[in-house]
């Protein structure tokens, strides 16, 4: 779990688009991904933060039977 010393590190609105992307990306992992272990990573320093998540590639088209407006990785694009 990212600690709140670090979130408190961020400036306001980038702590907000940080939020907004994290969550986005769980929910596409939750109605995209296949079943199996999820890995985040988060790097903050100074000039940037990056964050990388990795899940399985699922074994069905939408496994978790939820719907999909196929617009969520455009809007992380936009947020970030």
């Amino acid at each position: 779990m990212l600690g709140e010393a670090v979130i408190d590190r961020l400036p306001r609105d980038t702590s907000v688009v940080f939020g907004r992307a994290l969550r986005e990306s769980v929910t596409n992992i939750t109605k995209h991904g296949g079943d199996g272990p999820v890995e985040l990573e988060v790097t903050i320093d100074d000039s940037q933060i990056r964050m990388q998540i990795r899940s399985e590639l699922p074994t069905e088209t939408s496994p978790a039977g939820l719907p999909s407006g196929g617009h969520g990785t455009a809007r992380l694009r936009q947020r970030a």
